[in-house]
């Protein structure tokens, strides 16, 4: 009797999972539709996750330990995203944000403004970590620059730049909910993605350069910064510097933005002559910054504490949903069913981008992608490494270019360019997938010895477990 009630109730979990990912669909969408916050999209998906865990046996005590269970997973998120909007304000009253920018913007001309925009965006986002505030400094200075039969192809190279940060730099809170969905410490997920982002910067630069080549018009776009270089103005730029070289040194990320916070914090008193009361008011608000008439706020503890309820709402669903394993039974009637490496790698990255396309949160998509991918990996003996490549470059990065997706949609309000348009040259986050697919396929041919034969056929290791994804 014991037997067949196990079997009904796995009959039923594998039937009705997909009730889960639905209602969370249903409540992103609603959210998005009726502009309210997202946050109450992924409730609703919360509260379709607690009545499946109860449908397959779960008590209400196990449902609260779970909720309980994921929303402390993220409390290492929270702080470092706090931490990171503290870091953003104070450099921004320092001038390390602004001196930066306004460097790259005494070379912009008619005949560069595409590669130098996603050369500035790419720079920009690495040092604060987040497209968005990339965007909002960025967007409307170069865009005022910007021949408009080329707004959208300068869109797409700042959208390229934003994600290269949002992906691969220490200040980015992506990193924090990767290295979360994986399972690995926020230093290994760093210098993993550090390593795996070059070779996409270079190939999307020189794409870029090259379709500069043949839109070269004519006459030379005055420039709107008057930057001197001076010994003063290049020690703005000493923090940014400091924060990076920390990471390549695998410093941890929270040391990491202590010591950002404390020299950003010397810097803005010191070298502005900011008042602690005027520090401390822009470190709460952000930094307040007008564009073409409009009042950004870029930076500070309150704007992220949105950011944290996010976080934290989606490591109580995390939770909930790991508990009645609906997830997990829709993953594994996917995987099952392959045959081939080739389909493996479909399945891993489509089944990421599905999560970014259908749920319109870029960490929940994250959270989501990793969980489920993970078991998989792990079954097979493969490395976590290669779920944090692929939901990198995958679910991270593709949510940019997802109109209905809450950074997709941000993007074309900031840039005034709608996402359709610009979608054609987003070209590093077509690059960096590609080559994560082929760094994926090329790593589970040097790992697995034997191919699929189905559903009782598994993987075989080939060798050692230190196989690296180049």
């Amino acid at each position: 009797m014991v037997g067949n009630k196990e079997r009904q109730q796995a009959s039923h979990a594998e039937k009705y999972a997909w009730t889960v990912p639905f209602v969370l669909f249903l409540g992103m969408i609603s959210a998005l539709i009726l502009h309210e916050s997202i946050d109450i999209g992924i409730l609703l998906g919360y509260g379709g996750a607690v009545l499946y865990a109860r449908s397959v046996g779960c008590s209400i005590h196990q449902v609260l330990r779970a909720t309980w269970s994921g929303v402390v997973n993220m409390w290492r998120v929270s702080v470092v995203l706090l931490l990171i909007g503290v870091v953003i304000a104070l450099w921004m009253a320092g001038g390390t944000i602004p001196t930066l920018t306004e460097f790259g913007a005494v070379f912009i001309h008619n005949s560069n403004v595409i590669w130098i925009a996603f050369l500035l965006a790419s720079g920009l986002s690495m040092v604060i970590g987040s497209s968005l505030a990339t965007w909002g400094i960025l967007g409307p200075p170069i865009l005022a620059l910007t021949p408009p039969q080329l707004y959208p192809v300068v869109a797409g190279a700042l959208v390229s730049g934003g994600m290269v940060g949002d992906r691969s730099s220490p200040m980015s809170t992506s990193v924090l909910v990767m290295s979360q969905a994986v399972g690995l410490s926020p230093t290994t997920t760093l210098t993993q993605l550090l390593r795996t982002v070059v070779v996409p910067i270079i190939f999307t630069f020189f794409a870029l350069l090259i379709l500069s080549k043949g839109v070269t018009l004519r006459g030379h776009v005055v420039v709107v910064h008057d930057v001197a270089f001076t010994p003063k103005s290049l020690l703005y730029v000493m923090p940014a510097i400091l924060v990076i070289g920390l990471a390549l040194w695998r410093v941890s990320l929270l040391y990491n933005l202590l010591v950002a916070v404390f020299i950003g914090g010397i810097f803005a008193h010191f070298a502005t002559h900011e008042s602690i009361d005027h520090l401390l008011h822009q470190i709460w608000n952000g930094y307040p910054l007008a564009l073409n008439g409009k009042n950004f706020a870029i930076g500070g503890v309150r704007p992220m504490l949105q950011a944290s309820l996010l976080i934290f709402t989606a490591g109580a669903f995390q939770g909930v949903t790991s508990l009645g394993g609906a997830m997990e039974a829709i993953t594994e009637r996917l995987f099952a069913r392959i045959t081939t490496r080739t389909g493996f790698v479909a399945v891993s990255y489509g089944l990421s981008i599905a999560y970014t396309t259908l749920l319109g949160s870029q960490s929940l998509s994250l959270l989501m992608s990793g969980n489920t991918l993970l078991p998989q990996f792990t079954q097979r003996k493969l490395r976590r490494e290669v779920v944090l490549r692929i939901i990198s470059d995958s679910a991270e990065l593709v949510s940019a270019i997802v109109p209905w997706n809450l950074l997709g949609f941000q993007a074309a309000v900031i840039l005034k360019v709608s996402t359709l348009h610009l979608i054609p040259y987003a070209w590093f986050i077509y690059s960096a997938l590609t080559f994560s697919a082929i760094s994926t396929w090329r790593y589970l041919a040097q790992q697995l010895k034997t191919p699929f034969l189905g559903d009782q056929q598994k993987f075989t290791e080939l060798g050692s477990e230190d196989g690296k994804v180049q």
